[in-house]
Order: C-alpha cells, then sequence, then structure tokens
C-alpha cells in the first residue's frame, strides 16, 4: 500500500488521538459542544435522489459509476484543500511542539483538535451533498460505489460511520465490522476501472475513513 497523503493522515491522526482519551467518555460529555455532528441525517436528506440503489448481482462497477464517483470526491477534495494544508501546518507545529517539550497533549489540545476535525468532516459533509445532486447520485449508491473501490484496491472496510456515530455514541467502542468481501472476478473487474485513478483516491483516503 502506498503512503497516504500526509494531509489526510493528519485528519485521520487527529480522531485517533482523541478516541485515545476514551471515546465514549469524551463524545458523551463534550458532543454538546460539537453538535454540527447531529446534523448529518438532516444534510443527508437533502440530497435530491433518495431511492435506494439495488446493486448488481456480480457486484461488478461500470466505468461511468467510477467517474461521478471520481468526480463526487474530487469536488470535496477542491472544497477542502486549504482547510486541509492549514490543518497540515497546525498539528506539524504541535507535533513538533510535542517532541521538543517530551510531552502528551493537554485536555485543551485534544478538545480542539476534535473540534478541527468536526468541523472539517461536516464541511466535506455539506461539500458531498452539493457533489451528489450535481451528479444526480444518491447516496445509497455512492455508498454502495466507495464500498467496492475500497474492496477492490485492498482496503478492506476502512470507512466510519458518521451518520451512526451521530444517533449512537456507542459505536465509539468498537471499529465497524467488516464488510463482506466481492468475489474475486469482480474486485478484479473494479480494480482495472479504477486503476488511472488509485493514486488520487489514496492521497484523499482519509474522506472515506469518515464516511465520505
Amino acid at each position: 500500500m502506498k503512503k497516504v497523503a500526509i494531509g489526510c493522515a493528519v485528519v485521520v491522526g487527529l480522531l485517533v488521538l482523541v478516541l485515545g482519551i476514551g471515546g465514549y467518555y469524551f463524545y458523551s460529555k463534550f458532543m454538546a459542544d460539537f453538535v454540527e455532528l447531529a446534523e448529518i441525517p438532516a444534510l443527508n436528506e437533502q440530497v435530491d435522489d433518495q431511492t435506494t440503489y439495488t446493486p448488481p448481482a456480480d457486484a461488478r462497477m461500470t466505468a461511468q459509476q467510477v467517474e461521478r464517483y471520481i468526480g463526487v470526491q474530487q469536488f470535496i477534495r477542491n472544497e477542502l484543500g486549504a482547510r486541509f494544508r492549514e490543518l497540515e501546518e497546525k498539528y506539524e507545529a504541535l507535533s513538533r511542539s510535542l517532541d521538543e517539550d517530551d510531552r502528551e497533549p493537554s485536555i485543551r489540545e485534544l478538545f480542539e483538535a476534535w473540534g478541527d476535525v468536526v468541523s472539517l468532516v461536516m464541511d466535506a459533509k455539506r461539500a458531498q451533498v452539493d457533489a451528489l445532486n450535481d451528479a444526480g447520485m444518491s447516496l445509497s449508491e455512492y455508498y454502495w460505489i466507495r464500498q467496492q473501490t475500497l474492496l477492490a484496491l485492498g482496503y478492506g472496510s476502512f470507512a466510519w460511520n458518521l451518520e451512526a456515530l451521530a444517533e449512537d455514541p456507542s459505536v465509539m467502542l468498537s471499529p465497524p465490522s467488516p464488510e463482506e468481501a466481492t468475489e474475486l472476478e469482480a474486485a478484479q473487474h473494479n480494480r482495472a476501472l479504477l486503476q488511472e485513478h488509485e493514486d488520487t483516491i489514496e492521497e484523499w483516503l482519509a474522506l472515506s475513513f469518515f464516511g465520505l
């Protein structure tokens, strides 16, 4: 697996850092300060196409689906580009400070990191809704394409279900259960469709980690 771009690694690292202090306690005590996360189900309802996608029996994506999926991802990335760079600089500086002082992050720094994660993810979610409406795609189809993409590229179940997290904080206590693997033939077919986009998908893998 190639190295994930540092911009995404920073965001994933922030979430891991926060969860490390006791995810359920942190979520229960401070979720009121980050009520934006509870807006996710309402944002999902703003997607024009609310139909439930029926996957093909052979689990094969089409070239058109791949292009539309990449288009949605690209729109989100374009919207967040400056924010990723800002966070990268901010937390690289914090990391250097922690190393120089040989200390762990303070509670205040952890709370600030969690707030940055929530704010960034919500901006990404709003961009996703706009992109899906522009592409005429349902969330159901988008999630299926994302799942097949991650499986075909060898990432398995990489996504965190933010919708479930917003509705039930206890999901923080355990990672998402593994998805059932696609048939080898379908995975090979899908990987061939994704080949030219593989580097781009890898660079922004954190979007998938947050369910985007």
